[in-house]
């Protein structure tokens, strides 16, 4: 059974948070915004997003983080204890 464009409105607006008439528009472009949902990276290739840069950064960024622990973990002082808040780590006991 195909979905009514009232089911669209319905969904979108769970899904995003929002209170907007989607029904207003035709059902060719509900079909399309749901494709987009179902596949992300559509959009943000459109949106000119590089999908395997901004994963490579983030990864980096993880890895950063991680050191900043393992060193904030091992060392002592001022430094330490800056490096502890700023990663939200509790100091780890030896």
């Amino acid at each position: 059974m195909k979905a009514t464009k009232k089911e669209f409105e319905e969904t979108f607006n769970k899904l995003l948070g929002t209170h907007v008439e989607w029904s207003r528009l035709r059902y060719e472009d509900l079909v399309e915004l749901a494709v987009l949902f179902n596949h992300p990276e559509i959009l943000l290739k459109r949106l000119g997003v590089n999908i395997e840069e901004e994963v490579g950064r983030r990864r980096l960024i993880e890895a950063g983080v991680e050191t900043v622990r393992e060193i904030a973990n091992q060392w002592q002082g001022p430094l330490a204890r800056f490096l502890r808040k700023v990663v939200g780590e509790p100091r780890k006991k030896q």
